[in-house]
């Protein structure tokens, strides 16, 4: 579905996974339609924060938003589990119901900003309380190939993480 400024995908009727390209000129991602997909800082190439794969039919990514419920054993990986995407040119929208959960995950790339912004919304749908853990994983790389992220350092920030890559000097530092 397409209006003027965004378009709705209803991710059941797709048969390859969509992208979608959200950048501020200082950090880029690309995210697709089952996940939060590949991020990079100033230089797709040379300052790979997340690992790219180019496979479309696979869409691994570097980067999950995990949720589970008490008492069960497994991670619901939200994006892949999300029945459809909301895409405007200043973020999107992965809109989701699991279990009497409903949510909302907004992604987006402030202006100017050395910065990925993932907002999680969630509101209980079910008359009974839900228990629930959620989990943000990322593989960074902070380079050309994975190996550049063995020698990724990061701190805790009030409202993320910093991370460095201790040998690649082009891409030195990611909020």
């Amino acid at each position: 579905e397409l209006d003027e400024r965004r378009v709705i995908v209803n991710k059941g009727k797709q048969k390859m996974p969509w992208s979608f390209l959200l950048t501020n000129g200082v950090m880029g991602t690309l995210l697709t339609g089952d996940g939060l997909g590949f991020t990079f800082f100033e230089n797709a190439r040379e300052c790979r924060v997340t690992p790219w794969f180019g496979d479309a039919l696979s869409d691994r990514g570097g980067e999950y938003l995990l949720l589970r419920f008490s008492g069960e054993r497994g991670y619901y990986d939200l994006c892949r589990c999300a029945q459809s995407m909301v895409i405007t040119p200043e973020e999107v929208h992965y809109l989701g119901l699991l279990s009497g959960l409903s949510y909302r995950i907004s992604v987006s790339v402030p202006d100017r900003m050395r910065h990925k912004r993932i907002v999680l919304r969630l509101k209980n749908e079910s008359a009974a309380p839900l228990e629930i853990r959620v989990r943000y994983q990322l593989q960074p790389m902070l380079g050309v190939v994975p190996e550049d992220g063995d020698a990724v350092s990061w701190r805790t920030m009030d409202h993320g993480l910093q991370f460095r890559a201790e040998t690649n000097a082009a891409c030195a530092m990611y909020t």
